[in-house]
């Protein structure tokens, strides 16, 4: 019987609001969405929420932003009621109109640096989102390009990057053409940076050519290939022909110097079998387009500049950049 792979979490995070730093918790970091929100006291939330709502009137700075205020203009639909505005988001789940509130601007530029959760001290470190100034230099980045918003009222507003190309160890493979991860004038395809996805999907025709490749690879070692519902491609690896043979892969993008390295340990989900050992699964599956995952992010900082639309990315122990949980 096979122990259950452990699976990257979604992130919570924490901020705190107002001159006496009051804290609140947000269920997930997305930043494929272009809109930062919280429940409000006064609202009647459809989902229960354990952690306290915003209470605008326990809030110094708080108002409500004017309809005439310059910031309402695209991507935003304003509506005005009377002195206030408010605005509408179209998603894909539902519809929501929100009474605006105070908007803090001018923070364009973020950094993250996600950390192994593994083990129990690890369990109870927090690390930071960054933002502007307090985003560290690092001579190291390398940078590719944030594409530009397609123009589609309900297109997600996710950081689309342009992939290329993908290796295998230090080898380009062939069979990946660019094309395969294109981004289609229908908001279809492409490729986008998430936090909420845990394992990076991988647009069909590609995946089918690196799991095609990561199999010749392993199996050129002599690895065993074994089913494990839900992967594609798993191995025993518990065998001494395997150990050090699993491979790295490096995503590439437009920019010469620019390409991702995951590392074995990013790229392979390992689990636990009574009668064959340890079994290690390709973190990777198939699908209309291609999300680079929370897993294959692990100690890699990203720094996102919205302003330059530049994403920049470097190898880091993101595990320095963490604090003791109190």
């Amino acid at each position: 019987m096979y122990a259950p792979l452990r699976l990257p979490r979604a992130l919570v995070v924490g901020v705190g609001t107002g001159n006496g730093r009051q804290d609140y918790l947000f269920k997930v970091v997305d930043t494929s969405s272009n809109l930062i929100w919280m429940k409000c006291k006064g609202c009647d939330p459809h989902s229960p929420q354990r952690h306290r709502l915003f209470d605008k009137t326990a809030s110094p700075t708080f108002r409500l932003v004017p309809g005439t205020d310059p910031f309402w203009q695209p991507p935003y639909w304003s509506e005005f009621n009377g002195q206030a505005c408010a605005f509408r988001v179209d998603g894909p789940r539902e519809r929501r109109v929100i009474g605006a509130t105070a908007v803090a601007r001018g923070l364009t530029r973020f950094s993250y640096c996600l950390f192994h959760g593994g083990g129990d001290a690890n369990r109870r470190r927090q690390g930071f989102l960054r933002f502007g100034t307090d985003v560290p230099r690092n001579p190291r980045y390398r940078t590719t390009k944030i594409l530009p918003a397609l123009g589609a009222r309900n297109e997600s507003s996710g950081h689309y990057v342009r992939l290329v190309g993908v290796s295998l160890g230090a080898r380009r493979l062939d069979g990946i053409r660019p094309e395969m991860f294109a981004r289609r004038d229908d908001g279809q395809g492409g490729c986008v940076i998430d936090l909420v996805t845990p394992l990076t999907v991988m647009a069909r025709e590609a995946y089918d050519v690196v799991e095609a490749a990561v199999w010749s690879d392993l199996a050129h070692y002599g690895a065993e290939r074994v089913e494990l519902s839900g992967y594609g491609l798993c191995v025993r690896a518990s065998s001494e022909a395997m150990k050090g043979r699993l491979p790295s892969l490096s995503l590439h993008f437009p920019e010469e110097e620019a390409a991702l390295v995951v590392s074995p340990e990013q790229l392979f989900l390992m689990a636990d079998d009574e009668e064959q050992g340890r079994i290690a699964c390709l973190a990777m599956k198939p699908g209309r387009r291609t999300v680079i995952g929370a897993l294959q992010q692990v100690d890699t900082r990203f720094v996102f500049d919205l302003k330059d639309s530049k994403l920049s990315f470097a190898s880091e122990l993101c595990i320095q950049d963490t604090v003791q949980d109190v």
